[in-house]
């Protein structure tokens, strides 16, 4: 068992599982498994979405490359509760319809309107909309913190055929707010893209362990990406209090062993637009 070498004090101890508690609220309850169904007549696992609430209306956000897989005939879908499957379509606003060049899009991102009083998760499931007074504003003004996804990795979907149960699992980092250097170096601009340290072989649990192993991050793609609120108390430990959403999870940067998301504001211009439109949602 991994051993830190300078124990918590009773107070480090009450910030962590402060933070924990937290972390767990935030970890599954907003982040949506998107299926397909395929020719076998099993759904597949193809990605991580969310729902925000806009002034009661409901707009599904995920990665553009995800919904990428989506077909006429076979939509992309999520559960809002035990059996009720909502399709992902709509009025739709795309950071790019260029699919062939996919790899060069850089915000690789889809915001739909779903259809007037559906596509809320039930709280049956233990899924919720993200409200507004949880989403942050310019992402460029995010400093030091941590930033956390919340996603389904595709390694981790076991189906139970027999049970009929498709027994995904949702899986959390917490990573460093990566330096301005980094952003200049891979030609990023915060005001469009946030970057979060991941090392999978080097997990650290919030007590500060190490040992953990992310699995690999296929399928966490569209996930939500947090920003912590908080300080640093006077021996420098980040206290964390709360969290707020920054953006939307669309690639891993192995060369740089970050992950790499578009920012919020980039996702609310897009709810914005489609909001003022006048274009029809079909069912």
């Amino acid at each position: 068992m991994a051993k830190r070498t300078n124990p918590l004090n009773d107070r480090q101890m009450a910030d962590v599982n402060k933070a924990m508690h937290l972390t767990q609220n935030a970890r599954s309850q907003f982040s949506l498994p998107i299926f397909k169904d395929m020719n076998s007549g099993r759904p597949d696992l193809i990605g991580t979405g969310f729902v925000i609430d806009f002034h009661g209306c409901f707009y599904f956000v995920t990665a553009a490359h995800v919904m990428d897989h989506h077909e006429y005939e076979q939509p992309l879908f999520y559960f809002t509760n035990q059996i009720n499957r909502q399709h992902i379509q709509g009025s739709f606003r795309t950071s790019s319809q260029d699919v062939a060049n996919r790899n060069n899009d850089q915000v690789d991102l889809t915001v739909v309107k779903l259809p007037a009083g559906k596509g809320c998760p039930d709280e049956s499931i233990q899924k919720s909309a993200i409200p507004l007074d949880l989403i942050t504003r310019d992402t460029s003004k995010i400093g030091d913190c941590r930033l956390i996804l919340s996603g389904y990795p595709l390694t981790k979907y076991k189906p139970d055929e027999n049970k009929k149960l498709l027994n995904t699992v949702c899986y959390t980092w917490m990573g460093k707010s990566i330096s301005d250097e980094t952003y200049r170096r891979f030609k990023f601009e915060k005001n469009q893209n946030l970057l979060i340290q991941f090392e999978r072989k080097n997990t650290m649990g919030l007590d500060g362990l190490k040992g953990m192993m992310f699995p690999e991050p296929r399928g966490v793609s569209g996930s939500p990406v947090w920003h912590t609120i908080g300080y640093r108390n006077e021996e420098r430990i980040l206290v964390i209090e709360g969290f707020l959403l920054a953006g939307v999870l669309i690639e891993h940067i192995r060369e740089g062993k970050f992950f790499l998301a578009t920012s919020i504001d980039t996702v609310m211009e897009m709810v914005i637009d489609l909001h003022l439109s006048q274009d029809e949602v079909d069912d």
